[in-house]
């Protein structure tokens, strides 16, 4: 039997001519980063197991959705939303935590926390050791916020004008994405659930966006006076937050969260991958 990825709910039975050795790995929808200098989104939760199948019997296999970016700020809500949780029969992956807006709403928990926004608020943490911590946005008045915690580090935090960078992914698992061609190869070394870098804000002065760690983890969204960039979603990893513009989508059957929208437009944050 062979389970990569499946982008709705369905029941598979294990038969004696299947495998003699059963492993899954199962990562979740990492969350969706906020709007408005927001905080990065949490990568999905990272489970692993080689026990706890028999054969014959019959399982659920789930492959949660990546969390929405935050919409614009007319809408009223910053926040993105998070990560769908992922399921390999009783095995299950806690979707990541979405980022905070820059309203001061905190990241959520998750798999892996989202981030805070500026100034000084504090990431979500994660849930059952399945990942770890968003990063807290800056201090002493500063609006940079934190990135998405990784399955492999925290989620940087926000200083001065540059916002934090997502925390890295996992790279235990690198021999089962070299076989099986997923995760985010890095130089040969294959990262599963990377966090979301925060997104930056440029009034006028220097603003730089964290970047997305390995994994799949979306680079921070900043803008400047020509252009706009967000981040995007990635493989288990967080999307990142924006500042003008829309927010980019993450890659399908990714488990990655989407970039979220930019301030003064009522433009919907990107959505997540499965």
């Amino acid at each position: 039997m062979s389970i990569k990825r499946f982008s709705k709910k369905i029941v598979t039975s294990l038969k004696n001519q299947d495998a003699s050795f059963i492993e899954v790995l199962v990562v979740a929808g990492g969350g969706g980063g906020a709007s408005d200098r927001g905080g990065g989104g949490g990568a999905g939760g990272l489970v692993y197991s080689n026990t706890g199948f028999i054969f014959g019997n019959k399982y659920i296999v789930s492959v949660g959705a990546g969390g929405g970016g935050g919409p614009g700020s007319s809408t009223g809500a910053w926040r993105g939303t998070r990560g769908g949780d992922s399921q390999a029969g009783f095995f299950v992956a806690i979707g990541g935590g979405y980022g905070g807006p820059g309203s001061g709403e905190g990241g959520s928990s998750g798999g892996s926390g989202g981030g805070g926004p500026g100034p000084g608020v504090s990431g979500g943490v994660s849930l059952l050791s399945q990942g770890n911590s968003g990063g807290n946005g800056a201090g002493g008045g500063s609006v940079a916020p934190g990135g998405g915690g990784g399955a492999g580090g925290v989620g940087g935090t926000g200083s001065g004008s540059t916002s934090g960078s997502g925390g890295v992914g996992s790279s235990v698992y690198s021999d089962w994405g070299a076989a099986t061609s997923s995760g985010q190869n890095v130089g040969g070394t294959y990262y599963f659930a990377g966090g979301g870098g925060g997104g930056a804000r440029n009034d006028g002065g220097a603003g730089t966006a964290g970047t997305g760690g390995s994994g799949g983890g979306g680079g921070g969204g900043y803008t400047t006076s020509l252009d706009t960039i967000n981040g995007n979603g990635g493989l288990g990893g967080g999307g990142a937050g924006g500042r003008n513009g829309a927010g980019v989508s993450a890659t399908p059957n990714s488990g990655g969260g989407g970039g979220g929208s930019g301030t003064g437009s009522s433009v919907a944050g990107g959505t997540g991958g499965s």
